[in-house]
């Protein structure tokens, strides 16, 4: 069966693509062999949502640098404090294999451990999105009048008109755009690497190259001692692509070295990590202002037409008679054509000032299309009915207590729509796939007391 593989042709239709991935998984993978494999077909979110189903990301204080020897890469490389040791420990172990022959020269991987990727910043792939949606939204939709998205959703004149269009926009594709922070981070634009718990290896092989893989990881002389060595570390190898390795919070090795730091698991992500949904609302009210601004500046005015031009034909005109013995105008029969101009108007568009902030578009306007952009972005999982419940309910939390009960309680609303029932918990074994049943209770429990009315909104 593995012939059979690696003997495929480079060039692939989508079925064969996908009959390929499962003979790889299925045939090529020693799955049953070792037990510190890491799904991301089945933890997703692993180490971007808390306990308490909270989406989060790391903070970078947390982050130290890992050990790389190669000084002519002149790249350096990030992970957390007690990821990082242990990472350092588990490449000096391996070291010491190789310096005792118990590792064994091979033309391709694992004849040595160095670091070629860790850490990346969720924040410029996050920027970049951010960009990459503004582009999309202007040149796409706003200024390209299409039947398709409504013609009258083009060319917006001012704030309102803008917020109409986008809101239009969002109702039937907000689910491909992400623009609060915590769905850019559940989605896949936004790697596993991001968490602080990743480092990649070399050498560089491609991700969707299997027979490259099979050949440099699960064919190599050396994967038995490297698989043993990742755990006894507390490491999971990626199961699509060995070379990434994953820590496993739930091993008893990790938590030592999360102990080294003064950490425990129930802990660790209050302290290491910040809380996506605190920040949602701000920078959706943040960003939707600064998108229309910059599209004021980038189109500062727009002509409408007033009245449009017409020809109208007249066949009888009145004309003076020629007749003598009368004075009277009778109709003689001409073709009379009379063009009228169209007339535009040329409106300049007008940036948000504070003063509209301040007075028209408060906390109340902004509640209301937060809650509305988080339904458009999981695929309007609540009607309309349900919809202005959660409003009207987030309005009272605001005028009766504070925007922070407000704003905490539409996240604990749409927090129960995030999350499928095989999330990872991080108290898992070692083994990711037997931990989906705990994940779904912990998961049942941390939304049920999101908090609401009886309704659950």
């Amino acid at each position: 069966m593995t012939k059979k593989l690696l003997n495929r042709r480079t060039s692939k239709g989508t079925k064969q693509i996908f009959d390929l991935r499962k003979l790889y998984l299925s045939e090529i993978v020693p799955t049953s062999k070792y037990n510190n494999f890491f799904d991301s077909s089945i933890a997703r979110f692993y180490g971007k949502v808390d306990l308490e189903a909270n989406i989060v990301y790391p903070s970078e204080k947390f982050l130290v640098t890992l050990p790389n020897p190669n000084k002519k890469a002149a790249q350096t490389y990030y992970a957390l404090n007690f990821v990082a040791k242990a990472f350092s420990d588990f490449r000096e172990y391996y070291i010491k294999g190789i310096n005792t022959g118990v590792v064994k020269q091979t033309p391709d991987a694992l004849e040595t451990i160095e670091p070629i990727k860790g850490w990346q910043s969720m924040h410029q792939l996050y920027a970049s999105n951010i960009d990459a949606l503004y582009s999309v939204l202007i040149n796409s939709y706003l200024q390209r009048p299409r039947t398709a998205t409504g013609l009258e959703n083009s060319y917006p004149k001012d704030f309102d008109h803008f917020m109409k269009s986008i809101n239009h926009l969002l109702k039937s594709r907000g689910g491909a755009i992400k623009l609060s922070r915590s769905s850019f981070i559940l989605s896949t634009q936004c790697p596993i690497s991001t968490t602080g718990l990743a480092i990649e290896i070399g050498p560089s092989i491609g991700y969707t190259n299997d027979k490259k893989k099979t050949q440099s990881f699960y064919q190599n002389a050396n994967f038995d001692f490297y698989m043993a060595a990742l755990c006894k570390f507390g490491f999971m190898a990626d199961v699509d692509y060995p070379g990434r390795i994953v820590a496993d919070l739930g091993s008893p090795a990790m938590q030592n070295y999360m102990e080294e730091f003064g950490l425990i698991i129930d802990d660790l992500f209050e302290t290491c990590y910040y809380k996506a949904g605190e920040y949602d609302y701000d920078l959706i009210r943040i960003y939707l202002s600064q998108f229309y601004n910059s599209y004021v500046t980038d189109y500062p005015t727009i002509s409408i037409v007033k009245k449009s031009g017409a020809i109208s034909s007249n066949k009888y005109s009145i004309q003076p008679s020629d007749f003598r013995t009368s004075n009277q105008p009778i109709p003689i029969p001409v073709l009379k054509t009379t063009c009228e101009k169209s007339t535009r108007e040329v409106i300049q568009r007008q940036k948000l000032s504070e003063y509209d902030k301040e007075t028209k578009y408060t906390d109340s306007y902004w509640l209301t299309t937060y809650v509305q952009m988080l339904n458009y972005e999981l695929k309007n999982p609540l009607e309309h009915h349900n919809l202005n419940k959660v409003v009207k309910n987030s309005q009272d939390l605001k005028k009766n207590v504070d925007i922070e009960s407000a704003k905490s309680y539409i996240d604990g609303v749409f927090k129960m729509f995030r999350y499928p029932a095989s999330i990872v918990s991080h108290k898992s074994t070692s083994n990711v796939q037997q931990s989906a049943t705990t994940t779904e209770t912990t998961t049942s429990t941390a939304t049920t007391t999101s908090g609401g009315s009886s309704g659950g909104y």
